[in-house]
């Protein structure tokens, strides 16, 4: 699961840093580059992006559930159930 995850990166130290965690909604879709590619990010920044959803730190307010996450195949966001897999792209606060 995704805190798992981010609780095993932030306990190695990854690249020396131990404030990781998922990025927000406007945090990831600042990284939507509008194209004819696909996925829909710079590939020489995020060479393996997949043009899959990613997950975004927010829940949906209504339902406990669903998480927002935004797909790199078509921009925006979506609502997914949280049982969906989708990727995760971690990100860090600067000290």
């Amino acid at each position: 699961n995704t805190q798992a995850f981010i609780q095993a990166l932030n306990q190695s130290s990854l690249c020396q840093s131990s404030n990781w965690r998922l990025p927000s909604e406007s945090e990831l879709m600042t990284l939507l580059v509008y194209n004819d590619d696909n996925p829909l990010i710079n590939l020489n920044y995020f060479p393996n992006t997949q043009p899959k959803p990613y997950w975004t730190s927010m829940g949906h307010k209504d339902n406990d559930d669903v998480a927002i996450d935004v797909p790199f195949f078509y921009g925006g966001t979506n609502g997914s159930d949280k049982s969906f897999d989708s990727y995760i792209r971690a990100v860090s606060d600067v000290k």
